[in-house]
This record gives C-alpha cells, structure tokens and sequence, in this order.
C-alpha cells in the first residue's frame, strides 16, 4: 500500500513527454490471445496486475525488446492528463533507464493494428496501446481516514436530517389554529433552530478536528457516531 499511494501522489507532479507516449519491451514473450482477438465488446487488451513499468525513452525499452529472440516486441503506450504514472528515475538504481511506473489493475487496450520496425538489422514488433489507470486506487491518507471520512458524510447528512426536521416543527406549529399570533413568534422559533444547528456544527468541527487515525479504533468510531446520533435526539428534545 506504501508503494502505490507513492506512485498515485507522484503522478500527479509528473510532467507528461511531449509526444505523451511511454515505452515497454517484452523480451521473450508472446502476447497471449486477449492482444489479437477482440472480445465480445470488440476490445483488445488486458490488465496488469502488478506494477506496470515503462520508460519516456524509446531505446531503453528496444533493449528489453528481446531483440535477440523469437518475437522482439515493444509497447507504444499513450498517456494522458488522467491516465499517467509516476517517474521514479530520481530514485532509481538505474536513473538512465528513466522509468515511470503506474499502479496495479492498470488497463492495457489495443489502439491498432501492430507494425513491424527494423532495429539493427532486427525486426521488432510495436503495439500501440492506451492505457487506463486503475483510478480507484487509494493512496495510504485516504486508507487511513476512510472512517473517518465515512463518518463525516453521515453526520452532515445527519445534520441535515435535523434541520429539516425542526423546520418542519417550526411550520407545523405555525398552521396550528390553537396557537394565536401573539403566542406564536416565528422569529424567535427559527432563532431557537439556529441555535440548535449551530451546537449540532460545534460538534462537528471538533470531529473534524480529530486525527483520521483516531477513527480506526472502534471504541472512538463507536462513540463518535452515538456523539452525533445523540446531538440529533438532543435536538428534537430541546425543541
């Protein structure tokens, strides 16, 4: 998880090639059927499971291309503003080979027909390929506060809730024929809802101000959601 919520924040910083192609050599290797016969929606491709490694540097990947064996082949992979990696060069043991890597799951779609290029007197097949980044991947920040972020949606949309509730009080006490103008104020009802929210966000911005990794335990995560369910009940009360 370390590994791939670096590669996701990385590749939001990394400035794409020019010509927004990345390169892959596949030594040794047949492409299995998946890369040649379209499926019933009339795609072809796969999808890598673990890292997928390419490099800007079209010679770097011609090496790894295999060109001594049976069926020489390199990717021709286009990238873009949403589908893109993270360059790990300036970490590198090999700085030179100028990689990028992008997370597992990443989509490998055929985007036309393969050619064949002469390489040093060699012929290596080009495949050209769009890729699509497994764009739900999440990085270690987001793993962590996923709680957290789950409990806040519920209690805004608690808050929510309650607000509606006691606005509806509010109207219903005004179309009471027992309740005489001069009993009823609807200034001073809808001041009290006021007040009544504004004690209902206090207690949510001390939830929001609670570290992400606090939620994790489920002694807090249990007593943040009674915290929240209780202020709404309080509030029903009050009023």
């Amino acid at each position: 998880p370390d590994l791939v919520s670096g590669i996701i924040k990385l590749s939001k910083i990394w400035i794409l090639p020019e010509d927004r192609k990345l390169f892959r050599g596949l030594g040794g290797m047949l492409l299995p059927q998946v890369f040649w016969v379209p499926d019933q929606f009339g795609c072809r491709g796969g999808v890598e499971l673990g890292l997928l490694s390419m490099t800007t540097n079209r010679e770097i990947a011609l090496q790894y291309s295999g060109k001594s064996d049976f069926r020489p082949t390199v990717f021709e992979i286009d990238v873009g503003q949403v589908d893109r990696g993270a360059s790990v060069n300036w970490l590198s043991q090999y700085p030179r080979e100028e990689e990028v890597l992008m997370p597992p799951l990443s989509n490998l779609e055929v985007v036309g027909a393969p050619r064949m290029e002469m390489v040093d007197g060699v012929e290596v097949m080009i495949v050209p390929l769009r890729v699509n980044v497994n764009i739900k991947s999440l990085t270690m920040d987001e793993l962590i506060g996923r709680r957290m972020t789950l409990h806040m949606q519920m209690s805004r949309t608690i808050r929510g809730e309650t607000l509606q509730e006691l606005r509806e009080e509010v109207q219903a006490m005004r179309t009471k024929p027992q309740v005489s103008v001069g009993i009823f104020d609807r200034a001073v009802c809808e001041r009290d809802v006021d007040d009544i929210i504004n004690d209902f966000d206090g207690l949510l911005k001390s939830h929001e101000d609670l570290p992400a990794d606090w939620y994790n335990d489920d002694e807090h995560y249990r007593s943040a959601i009674v915290d929240i369910v209780g202020m709404k009940r309080l509030a029903l009360i009050k009023w």
